[in-house]
Formats: C-alpha cells, sequence, structure tokens
C-alpha cells in the first residue's frame, strides 16, 4: 500500500541526492528514510533511484514519478492553503497529546504561553498514554516520551530525561537495608542489590508509582522531573540517575504546510529549552 509520507521521502531524496540530505531535511534518521524508499519501489516492483559514488540518481521511472509527486505535493500544499484561509492570525483547533507524566505544572507553562501568542487557536489536549495516531489525524502534535519515535513520523528530540530510585524521607532505611520495592515488573536497577528488597507491589504505570511512594508503600524509579520537586521524596543513597529516555515532538511529515502545525512545531522546542533542565533532571 502507498502513502503520501512515502512520496514526500522520494521527494527529499531525489531534491537533496542524498539518504544523509533527506534525513536532515524531514528531521528523521537515515534508517528511516532507507526504509521508506524501500517500501515505495517494493510497492511498485520497481527502482527508483540508483546509488552512485557521489549520491543518488533517478532512474527512468524515477524521473516519470517525480513529476506527479511533485503535483501531489503542490495540491496537498494547497489544500493546506485553502484550510488556512483564514486570516493571519490562528484560529481553529490544535489537537495535542502527552502522557500524564509529561502533563504538570511546568509544561502547562509553556503550552500557556504559546496560548497567549495565539489567542484565536484553541487548544484540545489529549492528556493520556494511549497512542492516539497522528498518521489516522486523531492528533495533530503528539508529544512522547520514547527511544524509538515511529519511523513514519518527524519531528526533534527535545532532551534526555533520568530516573533515579526515591522513596519517602520519613522512610529512608536503617542501618539493615530492608526497603519495600515498588516495581513496573521488570528488574530493579542494579544499584538496588545493595538493599533487602521485598516486592511490596508492582504498578505499571509511572503516575501510579509515585502517587505509590507518597503514600508511603515503598521507594520507586522513577523520572526525577517528577519526584525531584517533591520535597517529601528524596534519592536513595548510592543510587545516581541514569538516562531513562527521551521527550520528542512529533508530527506527519505531510502536515508541514499546516500553519497551525507549523506555528507550533516552531514556537515549541525554543520554549522548551527554557525549562529543559527540569525534564532532563540531572
Amino acid at each position: 500500500m502507498r502513502h503520501l509520507d512515502d512520496l514526500l521521502y522520494f521527494l527529499a531524496v531525489a531534491r537533496s541526492g542524498s539518504i544523509s540530505g533527506a534525513a536532515d531535511q524531514l528531521g528523521v534518521n537515515h534508517s528511516t528514510v532507507s526504509r521508506r524508499l524501500a517500501a515505495l519501489e517494493a510497492s511498485g516492483d520497481t527502482r527508483l533511484l540508483d546509488r552512485t559514488a557521489t549520491g543518488y540518481n533517478l532512474t527512468r521511472q524515477g524521473q516519470r514519478l517525480l513529476s506527479h509527486a511533485i503535483a501531489v505535493e503542490q495540491h496537498w500544499q494547497a489544500i493546506n492553503a485553502l484550510l488556512d484561509e483564514e486570516g493571519e492570525r490562528l484560529s481553529g483547533t490544535l489537537t495535542l497529546t502527552l502522557p500524564p507524566a509529561l502533563a504538570g505544572r511546568t509544561m502547562m507553562s509553556v503550552l500557556k504561553r504559546f496560548q497567549d501568542t495565539n489567542p484565536d487557536l484553541r487548544l484540545n489536549l489529549v492528556v493520556s498514554n494511549d497512542l492516539l495516531s497522528v498518521t489516522r489525524q486523531e492528533v495533530d502534535i503528539a508529544i512522547r516520551a520514547t527511544v524509538k519515535p515511529a519511523h513514519h513520523l518527524v519531528g526533534r528530540k527535545l532532551c534526555d530525561y533520568h530516573a533515579a530510585c526515591y522513596v519517602r524521607r520519613d522512610l529512608l532505611p536503617g542501618p539493615d537495608r530492608r526497603l519495600d520495592w515498588l516495581g513496573d515488573g521488570g528488574e530493579p536497577p542494579a544499584p538496588m542489590a545493595d538493599y533487602a528488597l521485598r516486592q511490596a507491589a508492582i504498578i505499571p504505570s509511572t503516575t501510579g508509582r509515585l502517587a505509590a511512594v507518597q503514600s508511603g508503600m515503598g521507594a520507586a524509579e522513577l523520572p526525577c522531573f517528577l519526584a525531584a520537586p517533591l520535597g517529601e521524596l528524596v534519592r536513595l543513597p548510592g543510587h545516581e540517575p541514569r538516562r531513562q529516555g527521551e521527550i520528542w515532538l512529533l508530527y506527519h511529515p505531510g502536515y508541514k504546510q499546516s500553519r497551525k502545525i507549523r506555528a507550533f512545531a516552531s514556537f515549541f522546542p525554543d520554549a522548551f529549552a527554557a525549562i529543559r533542565h527540569t525534564f532532563e533532571g540531572l
């Protein structure tokens, strides 16, 4: 099955003459470009580009496809321009999804700045761990904590985030180092081998583990950006933060012509940079 975004990847390679140039243009990694190009060629059982010592050249079939792909791109741009013909000020609705763990006061302060800048644009915030589909237009933009963004999306890595083991201050273990452990179903981090752990509960949800630690049920590994601001929680001695994942801003490559998405994608990374240290947790 052919997809519009496969054509966009093809166009990027045709214009830049290289996989790396296309990857930089689209904001994805090299393997994603190669994979999408291979999928497009496989769907038509044909070669569209030949690799040379200096890059990629279009085959005869690739040259024929290029003009049609440009026409499709222009029509897509025209559709977005038509939908955006509501004046210079942005209006309508921008639907954004992010997980509950990221939807705290600090993140909301950045979203409020965007809202203040665009008062006629309504933000529809879907705060959920469900992987709502950008491709199926369930949402316009996704902010996700992940180490492997979906290959068909483009966007920008905002930062790494770190986690450490936290417990309520009044429940710090004594000399016997006994500790109730609240896990996510996996093995405890290596430094916890120094403690006499009792598996008190398995709580897959990050926000659920945070609430359990706050209630005094035990200790758990938590993102530093969630636990560190809470005065009643402390990091277990000898347990330094470890990199747990990445935070990404993601959207569909075909949406680049949407003024609303372009505006948010331009605003958010710079605004997030001011609070990046909070989420990195170092």
